[in-house]
Protein backbone atom coordinates (compact mmCIF):
# COMPACT_ATOMS: atom_id res chain seq x y z
CA UNK A 1 0.00 0.00 0.00
CA UNK A 2 1.56 3.32 -1.04
CA UNK A 3 1.92 6.52 0.89
CA UNK A 4 -0.31 8.40 -1.08
CA UNK A 5 -3.36 5.89 -0.36
CA UNK A 6 -2.90 6.17 3.00
CA UNK A 7 -2.84 9.94 3.97
CA UNK A 8 -5.71 10.77 0.86
CA UNK A 9 -3.44 12.94 -0.79
CA UNK A 10 -3.24 12.93 -5.03
CA UNK A 11 0.10 12.14 -6.24
CA UNK A 12 2.18 15.11 -7.47
CA UNK A 13 1.42 15.55 -11.14
CA UNK A 14 3.70 17.56 -13.69
CA UNK A 15 4.69 21.03 -12.10
CA UNK A 16 2.44 24.50 -12.45
CA UNK A 17 3.05 27.06 -14.68
CA UNK A 18 3.89 30.17 -12.96
CA UNK A 19 0.74 31.73 -13.67
CA UNK A 20 -1.06 28.95 -12.34
CA UNK A 21 0.61 28.93 -9.31
CA UNK A 22 -0.16 32.79 -9.17
CA UNK A 23 -3.64 32.13 -9.95
CA UNK A 24 -3.81 29.57 -7.45
CA UNK A 25 -2.16 31.86 -4.13
CA UNK A 26 -4.31 34.48 -5.17
CA UNK A 27 -7.93 32.65 -4.81
CA UNK A 28 -6.35 30.08 -1.92
CA UNK A 29 -7.04 33.18 0.68
CA UNK A 30 -10.25 34.27 -0.13
CA UNK A 31 -11.49 30.35 -0.81
CA UNK A 32 -10.59 29.68 2.97
CA UNK A 33 -12.18 33.57 3.90
CA UNK A 34 -15.49 32.33 1.99
CA UNK A 35 -15.55 28.81 3.68
CA UNK A 36 -13.49 28.69 6.74
CA UNK A 37 -13.77 25.03 7.01
CA UNK A 38 -13.14 24.19 3.94
CA UNK A 39 -10.45 21.22 3.63
CA UNK A 40 -6.79 22.15 2.36
CA UNK A 41 -5.68 23.43 -0.69
CA UNK A 42 -4.57 20.61 -2.50
CA UNK A 43 -6.90 18.04 -1.03
CA UNK A 44 -8.99 15.88 -3.22
CA UNK A 45 -12.70 16.65 -2.37
CA UNK A 46 -13.41 12.89 -2.93
CA UNK A 47 -10.53 11.28 -0.81
CA UNK A 48 -11.05 9.70 2.45
CA UNK A 49 -9.21 12.74 4.29
CA UNK A 50 -11.18 15.09 2.94
CA UNK A 51 -14.43 13.22 3.54
CA UNK A 52 -13.25 13.11 7.45
CA UNK A 53 -12.82 17.00 7.21
CA UNK A 54 -15.59 17.40 6.14
CA UNK A 55 -17.60 15.48 8.69
CA UNK A 56 -15.88 16.62 11.93
CA UNK A 57 -16.69 20.02 10.51
CA UNK A 58 -19.95 19.53 10.21
CA UNK A 59 -19.85 17.95 13.95
CA UNK A 60 -18.21 20.57 15.88
CA UNK A 61 -19.88 23.29 13.80
CA UNK A 62 -23.06 21.83 14.90
CA UNK A 63 -21.83 21.63 18.46
CA UNK A 64 -20.57 25.09 18.40
CA UNK A 65 -23.67 26.77 17.46
CA UNK A 66 -24.14 29.54 14.98
CA UNK A 67 -23.15 32.44 17.27
CA UNK A 68 -19.78 31.15 18.68
CA UNK A 69 -18.78 30.09 14.80
CA UNK A 70 -19.13 33.48 13.88
CA UNK A 71 -16.05 34.73 15.93
CA UNK A 72 -13.20 34.30 13.55
CA UNK A 73 -11.12 33.14 16.59
CA UNK A 74 -13.23 29.85 17.52
CA UNK A 75 -12.84 29.37 13.39
CA UNK A 76 -9.12 29.44 13.47
CA UNK A 77 -9.37 27.31 16.69
CA UNK A 78 -11.62 24.76 14.86
CA UNK A 79 -9.34 24.61 11.89
CA UNK A 80 -6.59 23.63 14.21
CA UNK A 81 -8.85 20.96 15.65
CA UNK A 82 -9.55 19.66 11.99
CA UNK A 83 -5.41 19.61 11.00
CA UNK A 84 -4.88 18.10 14.18
CA UNK A 85 -7.75 15.45 14.29
CA UNK A 86 -6.87 14.40 10.76
CA UNK A 87 -3.38 14.32 11.14
CA UNK A 88 -3.15 12.25 14.32
CA UNK A 89 -5.56 9.81 12.08
CA UNK A 90 -2.98 9.53 9.87
CA UNK A 91 -0.26 9.10 12.26
CA UNK A 92 -1.90 6.18 14.07
CA UNK A 93 -2.81 4.79 10.79
CA UNK A 94 1.22 5.06 9.82
CA UNK A 95 1.83 2.80 13.09
CA UNK A 96 -0.45 0.64 12.41
CA UNK A 97 1.09 -0.19 8.63
CA UNK A 98 4.54 -0.68 11.01
CA UNK A 99 6.09 2.37 9.43
CA UNK A 100 8.55 4.39 11.90
CA UNK A 101 6.27 6.93 13.31
CA UNK A 102 8.23 8.41 16.79
CA UNK A 103 5.31 7.63 19.58
CA UNK A 104 5.95 11.14 20.85
CA UNK A 105 5.28 12.81 17.93
CA UNK A 106 1.35 11.08 18.18
CA UNK A 107 1.52 11.23 21.84
CA UNK A 108 2.06 15.13 21.90
CA UNK A 109 -0.27 15.74 18.76
CA UNK A 110 -3.22 14.24 20.42
CA UNK A 111 -2.62 16.62 23.81
CA UNK A 112 -2.36 19.22 21.66
CA UNK A 113 -5.62 18.29 20.13
CA UNK A 114 -7.13 17.70 23.31
CA UNK A 115 -6.15 21.05 24.79
CA UNK A 116 -7.90 22.55 21.52
CA UNK A 117 -11.20 20.77 22.40
CA UNK A 118 -10.92 22.09 26.10
CA UNK A 119 -10.45 25.44 24.58
CA UNK A 120 -13.43 25.45 22.71
CA UNK A 121 -15.49 23.27 25.31
CA UNK A 122 -15.95 20.55 22.69
CA UNK A 123 -15.05 17.83 24.81
CA UNK A 124 -16.10 16.44 28.35
CA UNK A 125 -13.87 17.35 31.08
CA UNK A 126 -12.30 14.04 32.64
CA UNK A 127 -13.79 13.26 35.79
CA UNK A 128 -11.63 11.11 38.73
CA UNK A 129 -14.76 9.12 39.83
CA UNK A 130 -13.21 9.68 43.45
CA UNK A 131 -16.60 11.08 45.10
CA UNK A 132 -18.53 8.08 43.17
CA UNK A 133 -16.16 5.35 44.29
CA UNK A 134 -16.22 6.86 47.72
CA UNK A 135 -19.69 6.99 47.69
CA UNK A 136 -20.11 3.28 46.16
CA UNK A 137 -18.29 1.83 49.06
CA UNK A 138 -19.91 3.73 51.59
CA UNK A 139 -23.09 1.99 50.09
CA UNK A 140 -21.58 -1.00 50.49
CA UNK A 141 -20.56 -1.80 47.06
CA UNK A 142 -24.44 -1.02 45.28
CA UNK A 143 -26.15 -3.72 47.03
CA UNK A 144 -29.34 -3.02 48.68
CA UNK A 145 -29.90 -2.99 52.47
Amino acid sequence: MNRDRISGELPAGPPASPRLREQRAATARSRTTNDPLRWPVGLHPQSGVARRWRDLATHYAAQLGPERMAREDVRTRLRSVLWLSVEVDRLQGERLCDRPVPLHSVLHAAQELKALLNELGLSEPTNSNSDGLAQLLRNGGGAGP
